[in-house]
């Protein structure tokens, strides 16, 4: 059970990363629907952390930051960046 749930959490910071990634990096460039999305992830993340700070594992700490990060750098690669802006219904991660 313990490791189920870590992994779940591990695949979801990778995703929150993968978006972080795919916003663009300036908030001059950003509209405000765009800073809120920023905000919220970065509020998930930590949230994710919080939970695997309550278990008391410094492993999964470990593998979430390092999930979040991969997806950072996955999410920056053009073809996988494209697919995101590509699949957005509501335009939050196409440059303005």
């Amino acid at each position: 059970m313990f490791y189920a749930l870590i992994t779940i959490l591990t695949i979801a910071a990778f995703l929150i990363g993968m978006l972080m990634a795919s916003l663009p990096r300036s908030a001059r460039m950003m509209s405000r629907a765009q800073l809120i999305v920023m905000l919220l992830l970065t509020i998930l993340l930590i949230g994710v952390l919080a939970a695997t700070y309550m278990f008391h594992s410094e492993p999964a700490s470990w593998a979430i930051i390092i999930a979040a990060f991969a997806g950072n750098i996955i999410g920056r690669l053009r073809p996988v960046n494209e697919f995101i802006v590509d699949h957005d219904p509501w335009d939050l991660f196409a440059l303005r």
